[in-house]
């Protein structure tokens, strides 16, 4: 059996990039093959390996599509199909992509975000054709964000409608994000939930003595920094938190999302508030550093306004840290009873819950107690066996 993997991302410090770094395994593992990875964009080091072929493609620019395909006088509609196409323009063609692993049994693709990889399943024509299965990440809903992040945002949802017909197999990481897919592209067939897992690199067996709760509480916050997180919502909630007499102090750990302000906003919300000081921003982070972050953390607290899985929440619950996440997107679903669950955009309602994981002994032990239970349901050992039946079926 003969496996390609299409992904946009191969950056190891990238959400996407480890997910697709851990999917080529399991599919070389499912396959007892090697298997091709195309890529666009940069390529760790640490990708490849006896298993697993690199096969990368670089592509020109998106806003240079945009900048050239903007001046021409097409209707709108059929100028983001235009785009679509000229974005899949660059030093080696897609169709010249796809003719190199037609040969394949199987075609992963996964989607995240716009890449021009994810046009290979269109340009694959003929009488013999791989199963295509189009694993959906999910895309922030643009009106959550501001522009120019929202009209790329929009343009893969675009590019979304216009690869998901080519697929005979669908994979989403929640029920959540199966609805998303549904209510964007039509399609609700051969869909399959399969769960994320928890970094094996952040090493949970490694045992650092835990801090007791103390008056000084670390919450900690970890993602991308974008409008959508729900920042200023967190940082609203430190304040109320301060106010009330709890020596409090927020966390932050994540990568900046280009062209979004979040950082800027956020931190001169802190400044007006008065607690500045009290705002630590750690940017991205390595696993071993991270992993030491999580345990110096009493609280996990994920304030999403939108949120197709929530990984944090469930790295956190393997290091014992109590997690509170808002009721946007998939939270509620991923984190079941393991955690404590908020109104979005409430920073009442999450200062009383951060309050109660101080004060009350009782809530925070069976808060815990319950994550241990939720945690063994993401497992790389548990990932690993559902793609080996999504393969399994796929090709029967």
């Amino acid at each position: 059996m003969k496996m390609a993997l299409l992904s946009g991302s191969a950056r190891l410090d990238d959400a996407v990039g480890k997910y697709t770094f851990y999917l080529a395994r399991a599919l070389a593992a499912a396959s007892d093959s090697k298997v091709d990875v195309v890529l666009a964009g940069p390529m760790s080091s640490q990708f490849s390996s006896e298993s697993v072929r690199i096969i990368q493609f670089e592509s020109l620019p998106r806003r240079a599509a945009r900048w050239v395909i903007d001046r021409l006088p097409l209707p709108h509609s059929f100028s983001n199909r235009v785009k679509f196409r000229f974005r899949g323009w660059g030093f080696r063609s897609v169709r010249s992509l796809a003719q190199e692993i037609s040969s394949a049994d199987l075609v992963w693709d996964v989607f995240s975000s716009s890449s021009p990889v994810h046009r290979i399943p269109l340009e694959m024509h003929g009488e013999s054709l791989p199963s295509f299965v189009l694993d959906y990440h999910g895309v922030t809903p643009p009106e959550l964000v501001g522009p120019p992040l929202s009209q790329e945002l929009q343009e893969s949802i675009e590019e979304l409608k216009i690869c998901a017909p080519a697929a005979d197999h669908y994979i989403v990481h929640s029920a959540y994000m199966a609805e998303e897919l549904a209510s964007r592209t039509g399609i609700n067939r051969n869909t399959d939930v399969i769960p994320l897992f928890c970094d094996p690199e952040l090493n949970v067996d490694w045992q650092m003595p835990k801090r007791v709760v103390s008056d000084r509480f670390v919450i900690l916050f970890v993602g991308r920094l974008g409008r959508h997180k729900g920042l200023d919502i967190l940082i609203r909630a430190l304040k109320i938190v301060r106010d009330r007499g709890f020596d409090a102090e927020v966390t932050i750990v994540g990568k900046e999302v280009a062209g979004d302000d979040t950082v800027r906003r956020t931190s001169r919300l802190a400044t007006s508030l008065g607690i500045d000081e009290h705002v630590f921003w750690l940017g991205n982070l390595n696993a071993i550093t991270l992993r030491i972050h999580y345990y110096s953390a009493d609280v996990l607290v994920l304030p999403s306004l939108h949120e197709g899985f929530g990984l944090p929440a469930i790295e956190a619950m393997w290091f014992d840290v109590p997690v509170i996440v808002s009721n946007s997107g998939a939270l509620p679903e991923v984190v079941k009873n393991g955690a404590l669950v908020f109104n979005a955009n409430d920073c009442e309602d999450l200062a009383e819950k951060v309050i109660m994981l101080h004060d009350n002994l009782e809530v925070r032990n069976r808060t815990l107690n319950a994550a241990r239970s939720v945690r063994e349901s993401y497992t790389l050992d548990k990932f690993t066996e559902s793609v080996r039946k999504v393969c399994a079926s796929c090709l029967t």
